[in-house]
């Protein structure tokens, strides 16, 4: 557990350092973290929404195709 403890904090001052937050006040702080987290909900929930609607229509090509090759051969007296 001390390990894992000393990791999270070794990650949270490599962010603090990274992105230059150590030299703002907290609320200065706690508004950056919040975009960064607003950001990233925004990214997340899109790239959800964009995944299931092609997903969808995809299944829905490959349903029309499947029906229309079942249609052909019951024309075509194959099936």
């Amino acid at each position: 557990m001390k390990t894992l403890c000393g990791w999270v904090n070794r990650k949270i001052f490599l962010y603090n350092v990274t992105f230059g937050l150590y030299m703002l006040d907290w609320w200065e702080r706690l508004l950056f973290n919040f975009l960064v987290l607003l950001l990233i909900w925004f990214l997340g929930y899109n790239s959800w929404r964009y995944t299931a609607n092609f997903l969808r229509g995809s299944f829905a090509m490959i349903n029309d195709l499947l029906i229309s090759r079942q249609q052909w051969r019951l024309v075509n007296g194959e099936g």
